[in-house]
């Protein structure tokens, strides 16, 4: 039935026909049941047209049926074979469509690779015409080289750190120092009036000086934050590097030669470095965060030596040749390798493993050479605490940083809410920053001032009057055993020229300097006449600061001067020590 069920039986209404009857019928709905009124549902199939015949009758109608379908059978078994057949002539059909189609795209490849092994051959040609004029003119230029040689050497070449002439580069920002209080309180970051001046002063110095900045403070009170931030603020970059207890050398921090695989292995420091070149425009801060936890004067030895060369106060005398970078490994190692990279280009059955010797020291030549220039928008910071896991810092690492130091953290302040419809950013162009440094650096006199006229410019009124101070200073810290050096004239002027960038008095100039420079020296053996030098010391720059109407605590950011004279004045300290808290 059409519902899907069978049935065994059928209503046959109008007939004398019995169970084991022979009947001949009609459906009354071919498929479908009747409807049962007893059960007022579905019923058995209904008959009609019943007729009773006899079991003879019955076997020559069934005879009939069978030839009627053997017949219906044979005739649709041979449509099929008909049918089965026209398939298999038109699949024969379309697959000898598809074969000739294939073949003539198979021959049309034939010929476009024929012709472009004819034009692979031509260009070899010429490309081996090219190279015999490349090196016909090589021989030529090494010739002229070698004849212009005596006379190259005789003037040497001015690598400036000055933006190109065709490139517009945005000024530095105008009143800078308010701006930056401003604009680091918009960003969620709360900190002290003078910690940000400190900062931000230190920072700009450091960067055109070559120098570090440290930030000198107890554990959390925000001195990796502050990097971070501020790298936002200027729209500069930045990388922090974390500094492991078990740095030993150089290699710990800017990687390795490996004798091996006969590559530069280079580390994150370096990686660091390495991006800082991309943008010269941006000032790229990296942070050497717990700086010493291991020893600086050990890993990072190459990297003093080197950052205040490749600063762009030095970079008005120093060629690209002269200036001195970071040896990553000996010249001669650069020099086999350059000649191996020649060999392979040059070989003509280059397999798949010389192919990638090549790239591998190309690329390790072009990012990495032997001698590794600093580039010049690149400042280095370290963030440092004092306590029994770290060492103490060399007078070596504080004569080539500017120091500031945090106070203990105000767990009562609440930090400014961050909006992003606040957030400030100062865009700081490194080569206008430099170019206003120099400006105010520059003698009046003369405006294409030499390299050597820039260091022993004749000072102005205020400058000097700062400086006749610090030499004062200066009388009284050599009893101390702690005098200062010649790098201290050169980063006062940094100072007191970045200051007058940012819109700050020789006041405050001379402020800051005193604690980011000076006070960081602090380290003597208490004894009656060291105590009494000390003391006159304090006096005195408290009279100085007192004649200029200005108050000296405005510049102390980590209550350093109340420190130092609690542990000049506590008789059970033999030492009194600028990085020790009481």
């Amino acid at each position: 039935l059409d519902d899907g069920t069978y049935a065994d039986k059928f209503f046959a209404p109008g007939g004398d026909a019995n169970e084991d009857d022979y009947v001949l019928f009609q459906w009354k709905n071919l498929g479908k049941r009747g409807f049962d009124a007893k059960r007022n549902e579905p019923g058995d199939p209904t008959a009609s047209d019943i007729e009773v015949i006899s079991e003879a009758r019955a076997n020559e109608v069934a005879a009939e049926i069978r030839r009627i379908i053997s017949s219906e059978l044979r005739e649709n078994l041979q449509k099929e074979r008909v049918e089965i057949k026209n398939r298999e002539n038109s699949i024969d059909d379309l697959v000898n469509q598809q074969v000739q189609a294939r073949l003539v795209e198979i021959e049309q490849r034939e010929h476009s690779l024929r012709q472009r092994e004819y034009e692979l051959e031509r260009r070899e040609q010429e490309i081996d015409n090219e190279a015999e004029s490349i090196q016909s003119e090589k021989k030529q230029l090494s010739k002229t080289l070698q004849e212009i040689e005596p006379y190259r050497q005789a003037i040497p070449d001015l690598l400036t750190h000055n933006a190109p002439a065709t490139v517009e580069r945005s000024p530095v920002p105008q009143n800078l120092a308010n701006r930056w209080k401003t604009a680091l309180h918009n960003n969620g970051l709360a900190l002290p009036e003078t910690l940000s001046t400190s900062y931000l002063i230190s920072l700009l110095s450091a960067f055109y000086s070559g120098s570090l900045v440290l930030l000198n403070g107890p554990v959390g009170v925000g001195k990796t934050s502050i990097v971070k931030e501020s790298a936002k603020i200027i729209n500069g970059k930045t990388k922090v590097i974390p500094v492991r207890p078990a740095w030993l050398d150089p290699a710990d921090l800017l990687g390795y030669f490996d004798p091996i695989k006969e590559v530069f292995r280079s580390s994150p420091f370096l990686n660091a470095l390495d991006d800082a070149k991309a943008d010269p425009d941006k000032l790229y801060l990296i942070c050497l965060d717990e700086l010493n936890l291991a020893r600086i004067e050990n890993y990072g030895a190459d990297l003093l030596s080197t950052l205040e060369y490749s600063s762009p106060s030095y970079s008005l005398r120093e060629t690209q040749k002269e200036q001195q970078g970071l040896l990553l490994y000996s010249e001669s190692i650069g020099q086999d390798l350059w000649q191996e990279a020649r060999n392979l280009h040059e070989r003509i059955d280059k397999d798949r493993n010389d192919i990638q010797r090549l790239q591998k020291i190309d690329t390790m030549l072009r990012k990495f050479p032997s001698n590794f220039h600093i580039s010049a928008n690149t400042a280095v910071l370290g963030t440092l605490n004092s306590d029994e896991t770290t060492y103490d810092l060399s007078p070596k690492i504080i004569d080539r940083a500017y120091v500031i130091t945090y106070p203990v953290a105000d767990l009562t302040l609440q930090p400014p809410a961050q909006s992003p419809a606040l957030t400030q950013t100062l865009n700081i162009s490194t080569f206008a920053l430099v170019n206003a440094i120099r400006e105010k650096l520059k003698p009046k006199s003369n405006q294409e001032a030499s390299y050597e006229e820039y260091q022993i410019v004749p000072l102005l009124e205020d400058i000097d009057r700062g400086w006749q101070s610090i030499v004062q200073w200066n009388l009284l810290l050599t009893g101390l055993c702690i005098p200062l050096g010649h790098r201290t004239k050169r980063d006062f002027k940094t100072l007191y020229a970045v200051c007058e960038v940012l819109g700050l008095s020789h006041q405050d100039c001379l402020g800051h300097f005193l604690f980011l420079k000076i006070l960081p020296r602090i380290s003597f053996l208490k004894s009656t006449d060291t105590q009494t030098r000390f003391s006159q010391s304090l006096e005195n720059i408290r009279n100085d600061f007192k004649a200029m109407g200005a108050e000296l605590e405005h510049y102390d950011p980590g209550d350093v001067l109340d420190q130092l004279e609690t542990q000049a004045s506590d008789s059970r300290r033999a030492y009194v020590r600028y990085w020790v808290r009481v």
